[in-house]
Protein backbone atom coordinates (compact mmCIF):
# COMPACT_ATOMS: atom_id res chain seq x y z
CA UNK A 1 0.00 0.00 0.00
CA UNK A 2 1.82 3.02 -1.14
CA UNK A 3 0.58 6.91 -1.03
CA UNK A 4 -0.53 8.72 -4.02
CA UNK A 5 2.85 10.47 -3.77
CA UNK A 6 5.93 9.88 -1.44
CA UNK A 7 7.19 12.71 0.48
CA UNK A 8 10.32 12.26 -0.43
CA UNK A 9 9.68 13.50 -4.08
CA UNK A 10 9.93 17.04 -5.44
CA UNK A 11 7.39 17.16 -8.29
CA UNK A 12 4.13 14.50 -7.26
CA UNK A 13 2.88 14.32 -10.94
CA UNK A 14 5.77 12.00 -11.71
CA UNK A 15 5.07 9.67 -8.89
CA UNK A 16 1.03 9.55 -9.37
CA UNK A 17 2.33 8.28 -13.70
CA UNK A 18 3.86 5.55 -12.41
CA UNK A 19 1.45 4.30 -9.89
CA UNK A 20 -1.02 4.81 -13.28
CA UNK A 21 1.16 2.92 -15.43
CA UNK A 22 1.71 0.27 -13.25
CA UNK A 23 -1.99 -0.69 -12.24
CA UNK A 24 -2.44 -0.22 -15.93
CA UNK A 25 0.57 -2.81 -16.23
CA UNK A 26 -1.61 -4.70 -13.59
CA UNK A 27 -4.47 -4.79 -15.29
CA UNK A 28 -2.57 -6.06 -18.37
CA UNK A 29 -1.16 -8.58 -16.52
CA UNK A 30 -4.99 -9.87 -14.83
CA UNK A 31 -6.71 -10.34 -18.64
CA UNK A 32 -3.54 -12.13 -20.26
CA UNK A 33 -3.71 -14.62 -17.05
CA UNK A 34 -7.62 -14.58 -17.24
CA UNK A 35 -7.47 -15.00 -21.05
CA UNK A 36 -4.59 -18.06 -21.06
CA UNK A 37 -7.33 -19.40 -18.16
CA UNK A 38 -10.14 -19.69 -20.72
CA UNK A 39 -8.05 -20.60 -23.44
Amino acid sequence: MHPLWPKRSRSPARPRLQYATTAIDEQREANSTVGAGAA
